[in-house]
């Protein structure tokens, strides 16, 4: 199977050759960011699993994935082809989770509130002590 991968224009194309690392800068500084994935198996044509333009499209693309930690800059990423086969690749990161931590504040909701009015706190509960102590 062949996959590409294609992130800010950035490619990466793999067909059962020896793996090798490949840096990409995201966001890159483009007018035109997005990402794209497609495989070729032997039994069809080049198919599409994802193409998004934006921002946020590789987040897009990383939402569909399932990520599995290796260590604690590597994650393993796959997605599943409409074909049922996997898409498998490794994903470094330089600090912390890279995009991957941005899925993280997927449901994430604002309070309703962050300030309180027509009343003040007493300084205990400023602080967070316990009025008692």
């Amino acid at each position: 199977m062949k996959t590409h991968l294609v992130i800010d224009g950035q490619e990466l194309e793999y067909f059962n050759q020896k793996e090798r690392w490949q840096r990409f800068n995201w966001p890159d500084e483009q007018w035109q960011p997005g990402v794209s994935l497609s495989w070729t198996s032997t039994q069809a044509m080049e198919r599409i699993l994802a193409d998004y333009r934006g921002s946020w499209s590789l987040i897009r693309l990383l939402e569909q994935a399932q990520v599995t930690p290796v260590d604690s800059s590597t994650f393993k990423v796959v997605w599943k082809a409409q074909d049922g086969l996997p898409l498998n690749y490794l994903l470094r990161v330089e600090q912390g989770k890279g995009p991957l931590a941005l899925l993280e504040l997927k449901n994430f909701r604002l309070p309703g509130q962050v300030f309180l009015t027509g009343r003040s706190m007493t300084d205990a509960e400023e602080y967070g002590e316990d009025a008692d102590e």
